[in-house]
């Protein structure tokens, strides 16, 4: 009698000794034959369908083939990828030599011709991290991706600017990110690639942080911003962050712009983004979500006013002053309240303000005691969750706390300080 082959077994036989396989395994199982490839892919499209793929090209190792197998075998899986090269992170970083450059190119364009081939009609999400001359590589559009992300990137003078919307056509997120640029490099920074409409973009997210201010590159990133904000005036969420000394933007971009669907705005000011501001706030008519981080020594008046906010994040590196709580009155619908302030808070007059309040966090620098909460804590009348830090407590020293209804949800120690979860 002949043996029997472990191929020979049906498919769920088969999918049941390979479930336990880490994903290395998985994938020389899948690149052995056509059914052990069928039950490989039936096992990884359980257990992995969502999880964000890491791809790296390294500075100085062999190409790794591994990488490009794991493409052709489960590429039309892949919904979430994320392409990184990691080289020399230094003021040479860019300086490469002709040969190593070239060698780098066909690291970069192989593995992207994978994606292309493999993954183009699966994948919903992409990240690029530090990939020179992005453009260069791409061939074919990527038509189900939702979500691109562009961290320190460059891109040559020559690229065309309807390239966004040629390989990513049904784009709704944009992030693009410039961190820890050198001034050998800042020349290649541009947002040019922003200065397009698109379609069904609804999110875009610009982060500045830690590289070399030159005035000339940041009135040109300035100018990139300010016109994929004026051509895409469907946008719902926007999100803007740029490091204390970085003068990206000013209080008074926002009024030149049409920003009236947005329904999430996050924003990091500095002292800068108050220059001959004129005093006129901007009137928001969608807005639910509100996070304000001011980098400022001193405190300026918010310039946004909200018809329905329901959401706000106030962080400030200083006191809260008449400023805020002008704010915080103004909007009477916000119904959750984060404050990350310097040393003490009005709980009265927010509890006042705030009668729709359902829940309140308090940030790591806000100095609470229970004492100092018991006056106030029957007038939030509509309050279900309350979170802050403490230095020394014990469950018992809550218990003042603990009545109409309100019990401990959690207590977790951090190095310093506790963090008290109550809820309703």
């Amino acid at each position: 009698m002949e043996k029997m082959k472990f191929t020979d077994m049906n498919i769920d036989c088969i999918e049941s000794c390979l479930e336990h396989l880490k994903i290395e395994d998985l994938l020389n199982a899948a690149a052995s034959n056509k059914r052990l490839n069928h039950a490989a892919k039936s096992i990884y499209d359980r257990k992995y369908h969502c999880r964000r793929i890491p791809l790296h090209i390294v500075n100085g190792n062999p190409f790794a083939l591994s990488t490009l197998r794991y493409l052709r075998c489960f590429g039309e899986l892949i919904t979430r990828i994320q392409l990184i090269f990691y080289g020399e992170i230094n003021q040479y970083s860019w300086r490469y030599s002709e040969p190593w450059k070239e060698r780098k190119f066909i690291r970069t364009q192989r593995t992207i011709d994978y994606i292309n081939e493999y993954c183009g009609e699966s994948l919903v999400d992409i990240e690029f991290i530090r990939i020179q001359d992005l453009p260069e590589h791409f061939k074919k559009p990527f038509p189900r991706v939702k979500r691109l992300k562009i961290d320190d990137c460059s891109f040559s003078g020559l690229t065309e600017k309807n390239w966004l919307n040629t390989i990513f056509p049904r784009m709704q997120e944009l992030h693009i990110s410039v961190t820890n640029v050198h001034c050998e490099e800042v020349s290649q920074i541009t947002f040019e690639l922003a200065e397009n409409h698109f379609a069904f973009l609804e999110h875009l997210s610009i982060f500045l942080s830690q590289f070399e201010t030159i005035p000339w590159i940041v009135d040109s990133l300035r100018r990139n911003f300010m016109a994929a904000l004026e051509l895409n005036p469907q946008l719902k969420h926007l999100c803007v962050s740029t490091s204390p000394g970085i003068p990206f933007f000013d209080a008074n971009d926002f009024q030149s712009v049409n920003l009236q669907n947005l329904e999430s705005l996050e924003v990091t000011v500095n002292d800068s983004f108050y220059f001959e501001f004129n005093g006129e706030s901007m009137r928001f008519r969608n807005l639910k979500s509100l996070r304000f981080i001011e980098q400022t020594n001193i405190s300026y008046p918010i310039p946004f006013v909200a018809d329905n906010l329901e959401t706000l994040h106030l962080y400030k590196f200083v006191r809260m002053s008449e400023y805020e709580y002008d704010f915080i009155e103004k909007h009477p619908t916000i119904t959750f309240l984060r404050l990350s302030v310097i040393e003490h808070v009005d709980l009265e007059r927010i509890a006042k303000a705030l009668p729709l309040l359902k829940a309140i966090e308090f940030g790591y620098s806000v100095r609470l005691t229970i004492d100092n909460m018991i006056p106030h804590w029957t007038t939030f009348e509509s309050l279900k969750q309350i979170s802050f830090l403490m230095e020394h407590i014990e469950e018992e020293d809550l218990i003042p706390l603990l009545i109409d209804g309100w019990s401990i949800d959690t207590i977790v120690k951090y190095s310093t300080k506790y963090e008290i979860k109550l809820k309703r």
